[in-house]
């Protein structure tokens, strides 16, 4: 909750090599996003409490850049990532973006930033091994449980019960 900060964003990057095709790019990442509800969940404060909100749909759209030459100042691609990065508006799903900068003729630079909020270590090991899957073409099996029924689960009184019995 800490508006305008980056402190909580979890940027990553990645060299693609190779022809990328940008609508099949796009179509996976909005796999994802409907797949998994956090993604398109966003968060606000009511009567001094924060709430989520899933929503049903979101807009979403790739920042794809042709051209390097507003980086031309840039040494590394440290830099480029770092001038990616941005403060997320945590009322506004979902809190992921994307952008694919093209660097060369077969080379680009792909770049995505989300929100603590929304992922994590283990959540990031699950949207890249999606990601791959569906960029090869695999269907998806539909999802059991989402994150929120873990979140009630560990909220859960049979959940505390047990975590006391364990100390």
């Amino acid at each position: 909750l800490m508006e305008g900060s980056i402190v909580y964003n979890i940027p990553a990057a990645v060299m693609l090599e190779g022809a990328i095709d940008i609508d099949r790019l796009r179509t996976v990442f909005m796999k994802l996003i409907k797949r998994h509800e956090i993604y398109r969940t966003s968060f606000m404060m009511v009567n001094s409490e924060p709430v989520q909100k899933i929503r049903d749909d979101v807009q979403f759209e790739i920042d794809y850049k042709t051209s390097s030459t507003d980086y031309t100042d840039y040494t590394d691609y440290t830099d480029k990532i770092q001038y990616f990065i941005e403060p997320f508006d945590l009322s506004r799903a979902p809190l992921l973006r994307v952008e694919l900068r093209k660097l060369e003729e077969a080379r680009q630079l792909l770049m995505i930033d989300m929100h603590h909020i929304i992922s994590d270590g283990v959540s990031q090991g699950i949207l890249i091994r999606e990601f791959m899957r569906l960029y090869g073409g695999e269907e998806l099996a539909p999802l059991k449980l989402q994150y929120k029924d873990y979140s009630e689960w560990l909220r859960s009184e049979k959940q505390k019960e047990t975590a006391r019995n364990m100390t």
